[in-house]
């Protein structure tokens, strides 16, 4: 450089930080704007709530009120809504067959008439989807009802002595 050369130059004033604006419980798409407008960049993750409505955002990182680099990332995670799942038909089954079935499947087990591991179970309820279309699918954690059959048992009658009794005779026997 010769000297009496003129020189420029710029002097930073450091790194441009901005508030993270709080976006929970908003649509994907307002949060999207939000954060925009603020300056972030936003990425989008998914999972299932019970609790918080479809394409909802459930909770954010960085959260709100952070102070963040404008042009920085911020993660929505986004509701997918309840979590679905396929009944199984576990009629003709154990109690428990059934009972693991229907926890694999993400469902909930409650137990009626014979509740021996061995029993059969002769009925179900709610019953089996009938397809795996959303529509016949049920909430992940139902409570499927699933009744064993008890076995007949046969009560012997008490010893009569002999006597024939009708539904009209009294119990004594006497007048």
């Amino acid at each position: 450089m010769e000297k009496g050369s003129t020189v420029t130059y710029v002097l930073s004033l450091g790194v441009d930080y901005v508030t993270v604006p709080d976006v929970t419980d908003r649509t994907v798409s307002e949060a999207r704007t939000t954060l925009a407008r603020a300056g972030f960049v936003t990425f989008e993750q998914h999972e299932f709530s019970s609790t918080v409505d479809k394409d909802t955002v459930i909770r954010q990182s960085p959260t709100a009120s952070s102070r963040l680099e404008r042009g920085g990332a911020v993660t929505i995670i986004v509701s997918d809504g309840l979590e679905l799942v396929t009944i199984p038909d576990v009629v003709g089954m154990t109690m428990k067959e059934a009972t693991s079935a229907l926890l694999a499947a993400g469902l909930s087990v409650s137990k009626a008439g014979n509740t021996a591991d061995d029993a059969e179970v002769i009925e179900q309820s709610p019953v089996a989807s009938p397809s795996t279309d959303d529509k016949d699918k049920m909430e992940k954690m139902t409570v499927v009802t699933i009744t064993g059959k008890t076995e007949d048992i046969i009560t012997p009658w008490p010893e009569t002595e002999g006597e024939i009794l009708s539904s009209g005779d009294s119990d004594s026997g006497g007048a």
